[in-house]
């Protein structure tokens, strides 16, 4: 972010956020149990003390390793950043209302951007940029704000929504990766009488990794959908309210530019940092492109 105050101490300032609340970080804490349970489990216990020492299967349990190993890391990389990082705070900008004179910036040194939809925020009293929403859990303006998602504890928006859907891509590989490992061992012990002492275990993290897996795709089909159609999970809900409700969409509303345009929007034009979770989305997050015919609202 550009903002010279850490966002940290805004969020403070302002009330912000609820990470001191440890009902707050309760489901990230459980979550990150289950990893560490998973990781031991099928590291040293299957990939181990199973496959190596008792069946002396060095190189499937080498391979095993080295890709859970590679697999996870990239994974909790993902979720921590898509964490750590500001979602799209307006406080990073000085919103001016487009025709005002921009006030001298004496120690503000935010960079400024004019906002010319009109919109403005009660709470946070300053201009609201298009596609920006309040979240009345962070309590605060968040550009292109998709959702608030309480697995990490933060609003998922313009600058953290690319971490997010590899999370759900790297998440999904992980499961799917562990589940089909463990599966194919815990058949081959049913069908031969050889169950293992910590087959239950084994059973255990199969079906963890399984559910987990099955969530992770279905999020992540559901994103790409949204991508390709240029929208956000709040857009594509008031969307479908408008239609069920016999009121007409907004022609302005439309932000897609393209399944392709729209996909470089997310992931950046640099083909080298699709699947990483380096930040490069294009735009600002405060301006976007309309899509062509797009009627501007009165």
């Amino acid at each position: 972010c550009c903002c010279k105050q850490p966002l940290t101490s805004q969020r403070q300032q302002r009330g912000c956020r609820t990470w001191g609340e440890a009902g707050a970080w309760a489901p990230i804490v459980i979550l990150v149990l289950l990893i560490g349970y998973s990781y031991y489990v099928y590291v040293v216990t299957f990939s181990s003390q199973y496959l190596l020492h008792r069946l002396g299967r060095r190189t499937q349990s080498g391979l095993y390793i080295a890709f859970y190993n590679l697999l996870l890391p990239l994974t909790m990389a993902c979720y921590v950043k898509a964490i750590v990082m500001d979602p799209g705070d307006t406080a990073c900008y000085r919103l001016i209302p487009a025709g005002q004179p921009i006030p001298a910036a004496g120690d503000d040194k935010r960079p400024v951007k004019q906002v010319t939809t009109g919109r403005f925020c009660g709470v946070c009293q300053a201009p609201k940029p298009d596609r920006t929403h309040h979240c009345s859990v962070c309590q605060m303006c968040v550009l292109k704000m998709d959702h608030h998602c309480v697995w990490l504890n933060t609003c998922i928006g313009f600058k953290n929504y690319k971490s997010f859907i590899l999370l759900l891509l790297w998440g999904f590989v992980w499961c799917a990766f562990v589940t089909a490992t463990l599966m194919q061992i815990l058949i081959w012990q049913l069908a031969t009488s050889q169950l293992f002492g910590n087959s239950v275990q084994f059973l255990i993290v199969c079906i963890f990794a399984l559910g987990l897996g099955l969530c992770c795709l279905t999020l992540f089909s559901f994103h790409v959908y949204l991508i390709v159609k240029g929208r956000t999970t709040i857009e594509h809900i008031e969307r479908n309210d408008a239609r069920r409700e016999g009121r007409q969409v907004a022609p302005w509303t439309s932000w897609s530019l393209g399944w392709r345009k729209n996909l470089r929007q997310v992931i950046g034009s640099n083909p080298a940092l699709w699947l990483l979770p380096w930040n490069n989305s294009l735009g600002d997050g405060v301006t976007f492109q309309r899509h062509q015919g797009a009627l501007q609202p009165a």
